[in-house]
């Protein structure tokens, strides 16, 4: 748009919006940005390594940035321009142009490089380019826009190679949801089932497919480099498939780990506050503060999130304002916070595909096309085109199914997956993420966890069943019968349930390990720390000695199956070959469980 009707930016007008700022990293103002950013330093160091390796003259390796939603990738495309700007010799060489995080009016290459032209007349508006240049260029996009359609596409396309001559500096083009991009230029609505589209051979010229034009001037132009964002590999689209099979390089977002979550935190807090007004160093200090009086709850939240940092964002918040007592409250306040953009989001699609997201959703785990189909009611080839258009919006992505080779589907953002279980369905689908979130109070929760995992292993391990057994012994029975039916959770009732527990596993007393393991859950379940820590040491003890199966089974028949599904998992994990292969198909957040429990109650 002309100079004169382009609204000045937030920074430019002064404005600190603060960490409210969620869905939109561009109104940060840039001291803010550069402030809060602190756990994607890696990949922005390798992103500026690529800049500064492309040599002047050269092609560069175009590159796409991967994440589900809320991964950061908008962010740190900001982040790079920035850094871009700030670096005199890159700053010399580069300038960083970038674009609304959805570009709607983009369907045709004509209107995507006529998009790049006033993104760079925006630019140059932000480094303070004279009236006269910002006048040329807003003169430069109305004529394009006057020209015969045909003919916008070679002349915006010109008019950007011409400017990247007369200033001999390049265009970085900072693209966010390239995938959907392409997808329009190829002539589809984003999401739709494709048919693949066969090259022209030697149409490289203006009688090739849109895609294969594009792709031929970024082969060819040296003067342009593709940076942008993807919420998958482009290869997962046959729409992309001949045009850009193995064409980006690809940088993939990782969620962020517990002390990621901490730094993030830290950051924020010193820049936007935390506690009574508290700001800078004093704010830092007082989130460190509570988080150290409170780490399980970062520890469970983060588990169950999965690391978002536009999650972190959000737990920030709940932390800086003071939180409750309680991880399950937290959650919960988390999860309201985030009602309004759900609910959209389910709103936005249509019936069938409504539908079948809901199914998926209260399935938790990855599940296929056929059993969904079969949940819903509707045909699998109509459920496998809804879940192409799902995928491509980014609200599902493909995940391993258990115990097969084929790729199933699950929420893309697991907070998406866990709020919906806490707000639609049933009081049993509901009462399974309950017992997740206690779970994880009690794991983290208890001082004496690590002291209680004794994994025995090897010679040791018939020496540890004579004692387990003489200990016992005659009694076992007795105490057994002196427990059945009774209902305290108090120390001298927990004291026999171990030993029962190893001694009937043993004997192969099923029912009567049962009733030792049912015991100690049902302790663990009315908030008892020291019985859930007992739990934790049989599982180790068992797994060392050979019982992990038999225990693991019982865990699955038990009453209290669900508040124990992590240890079963574990235990399941312990014994396979491929650990990680064994916890394939599990809900994203039941996973991080069992993996953490894995890591921390065996040795091998």
């Amino acid at each position: 748009m002309p100079a004169e009707q382009r609204p000045a930016s937030p920074a430019a007008a002064g404005l600190a919006l603060g960490a409210t700022v969620k869905y939109n990293p561009h109104l940060w103002a840039p001291d803010e940005l550069r402030a809060i950013f602190v756990v994607r330093t890696r990949e922005l160091a390798d992103l500026l390594a690529r800049l500064r390796a492309t040599a002047d003259g050269q092609v560069a390796q175009h590159l796409l940035i991967t994440g589900a939603g809320g991964m950061g990738r908008t962010t740190l495309l900001r982040r790079l321009a920035l850094a871009v700007a700030d670096d005199p010799d890159l700053a010399a060489r580069w300038i960083a142009v970038t674009f609304p995080e959805e570009q709607y009016t983009v369907s045709t290459l004509a209107e995507l490089w006529r998009n790049v032209l006033n993104a760079l007349a925006d630019a140059r508006e932000r480094e303070g380019a004279s009236p006269a240049e910002l006048k040329g260029l807003d003169a430069e996009i109305r004529r394009i826009g006057e020209l015969p359609i045909e003919a916008r596409e070679a002349a915006a396309l010109t008019a950007l190679t011409a400017w990247v001559a007369a200033n001999g500096r390049r265009l970085l083009l900072l693209i966010d949801s390239t995938d959907l991009i392409l997808a329009n230029i190829a002539g589809a609505v984003a999401g739709a089932a494709r048919a693949k589209r066969p090259r022209d051979p030697g149409r490289a010229d203006g009688g090739a497919t849109p895609l294969w034009r594009l792709r031929s001037t970024l082969s060819h132009d040296s003067g342009i480099f593709w940076l942008g964002t993807s919420s998958q590999a482009l290869e997962a689209e046959h729409a992309y498939e001949d045009a850009f099979w193995d064409f980006f390089d690809r940088l993939e977002l990782r969620p962020l780990q517990v002390a990621e979550m901490r730094v993030a935190m830290l950051a924020l807090a010193r820049t936007f506050g935390a506690g009574r007004g508290l700001t800078g160093a004093a704010g830092e200090r007082e989130m460190a503060r509570t988080l150290d009086q409170r780490p399980e709850w970062l520890r469970a939240l983060r588990a169950i999130t999965g690391g978002n940092p536009r999650t972190t964002v959000m737990l920030y918040e709940l932390f800086a304002a003071g939180g409750a007592d309680d991880v399950h409250s937290d959650l919960c306040r988390l999860l309201d916070s985030m009602t309004p953009r759900y609910q959209a989001r389910m709103e936005s699609l249509s019936d069938q595909a409504r539908k079948l997201l809901a199914h998926l959703l209260e399935h938790w785990a990855p599940v296929s096309a056929r059993t969904l189909g079969e949940l819903a009611g509707v045909p699998t080839n109509t459920v496998s085109g809804q879940l192409v258009r799902l995928e491509a919006e980014g609200l599902i992505e493909k995940a391993p199914l258990k115990a097969s080779k084929k790729a199933g589907y699950q929420a893309a953002e697991r907070l998406f997956n866990v709020w919906y279980l806490m707000r639609y369905p049933s009081r049993r689908v509901r009462r399974r993420l309950d017992w997740l979130v206690e779970f994880l109070r009690l794991w983290y929760g208890g001082d004496a966890m690590p002291a209680l995992a004794r994994p025995r292993a090897g010679p040791q391990a018939d020496e540890a069943y004579r004692e387990i057994i003489a200990r016992v012994g005659a009694d076992a029975q007795r105490i057994a019968d002196d427990g059945a039916g009774s209902t305290s959770h108090g120390a001298e009732q927990l004291g026999h349930a171990p030993l029962l527990l190893q001694a009937h596993l043993w004997l192969g007393n099923r029912d009567l390990a049962r009733q030792a393991l049912d015991r100690l859950a049902q302790a663990a379940a009315a908030g008892n720390a020291e019985a859930f820590a007992r739990i934790r040491e049989q599982v180790s003890e068992c797994h060392a000695i050979g019982l992990g199966p038999a225990l693991r089974d019982l865990m699955n028949a038990s009453a209290w199956a669900d508040l124990l599904q992590p240890f079963a998992l574990a235990l399941d994990a312990a014994a396979a070959a491929d650990p990680a292969e064994a916890l394939a198909g599990t809900p994203a957040e039941l996973r991080a469980v069992a993996e953490e429990v894995l890591a921390n109650s065996f040795e091998f």
